[in-house]
């Protein structure tokens, strides 16, 4: 018997089964919709003094040719009269510096670093778009709704986040829009100067290593940091990684066993929370610097009083 041809829908069925929350494809365009005037059209290419409708659409391909799926798993597969287009965001490549810091914990909301052993751009012609020592970050400053029907006629696909790697990306496009706002002076004073803190000591620790001051240690053990608000009282807590703490020098083989360096975490975490004090000054917030082991320190309920604080990449106030 000669097999059926597959309908049309029925591969469209095939081919979006195969797709995930994080993944990579080729097939997208970032489009932006504005006035002539905008200078985000202007800047994309668009000609602010061309003749035309007052409202202007322009698409844009990313150099690297990949776009991020950030629609979740259970929205990529349902029927398309109920989810007719999945949701993606441009992958773009920054300086190493810029992307080393993401990736050390000092997240932004607007970018997710990739790792650039895993993630190329598409093809020759992309990759000479991308200038030397850049590495790549899903960019949802710029998001679109791609027609999953268009996915028929085949695409390019990448899987580059795996495990750990890609329940922080889940975590982190949750937070770019579900994120809790803290009181105008708590987010706009007292968690910049904390966060220059935390970035100084991340960069006396690249430039002293195992030399550090604990501080400094401390600060590169942790993976995530996390906030919660009470009055006037600020508690910041760095979720301690145990790749970051061998890393680091805290995390150590203790007995045939990994063991923290309890006494050094406790006095980087003194030493934090008074650079903290000292910058704060008369604020009338007191903010307390500490860490955990999430896995063993703290209950599901008391995890649940926090937020993850994904870190605005403003620059601080002037003290």
């Amino acid at each position: 018997m000669v097999p059926r041809p597959r309908s049309a829908q029925g591969k469209l069925e095939v081919i979006l089964r195969t797709l995930e929350q994080g993944d990579l494809i080729s097939l997208g365009a970032v489009a932006i919709v504005g006035s002539h005037a905008s200078e985000v059209l202007a800047a994309a290419g668009d000609d602010p003094a061309a003749a035309g409708p007052t409202v202007a659409s322009l698409t844009v391909e990313c150099a690297s040719g990949w776009y991020a799926v950030l629609t979740q798993d259970c929205d990529i597969v349902r029927d398309v009269d109920v989810e007719p287009c999945i949701a993606v965001a441009p992958v773009i490549y920054i300086p190493r510096e810029q992307w080393d810091r993401l990736s050390c914990g000092q997240t932004s909301y607007r970018e997710f670093p990739l790792d650039p052993a895993e993630v190329r751009p598409l093809d020759e012609a992309h990759a000479q778009g991308v200038p030397a020592g850049h590495c790549p970050v899903v960019d949802v400053r710029f998001v679109t709704s791609l027609d999953k029907t268009l996915l028929r006629e085949g695409f390019e696909r990448r899987a580059p986040l795996h495990g750990q790697h890609k329940t922080r990306f889940q975590e982190w496009l949750g937070a770019r829009f579900g994120r809790e706002s803290f009181d105008d002076p708590v987010a706009e004073t007292v968690l910049p100067i904390a966060r220059q803190v935390l970035d100084g000591q991340l960069g006396v620790f690249g430039e002293q290593g195992s030399k550090a001051p604990a501080s400094a240690k401390m600060v590169a053990s942790v993976s995530q940091w996390y906030v919660r608000c009470t009055d006037r009282y600020v508690e910041i807590v760095g979720r301690r990684s145990a790749a970051h703490g061998r890393a680091s020098g805290l995390l150590r083989a203790k007995g045939g066993d990994l063991a923290w360096n309890l006494a050094e975490c406790q006095a980087g975490e003194k030493q934090l929370s008074e650079m903290v004090r000292i910058r704060v000054g008369k604020t009338g917030y007191t903010v307390k610097v500490l860490t955990a082991d999430f896995s063993t320190d703290l209950t599901v309920d008391e995890f649940e009083t926090f937020a993850l604080w994904t870190v605005q990449d403003e620059p601080p106030p002037e003290s």
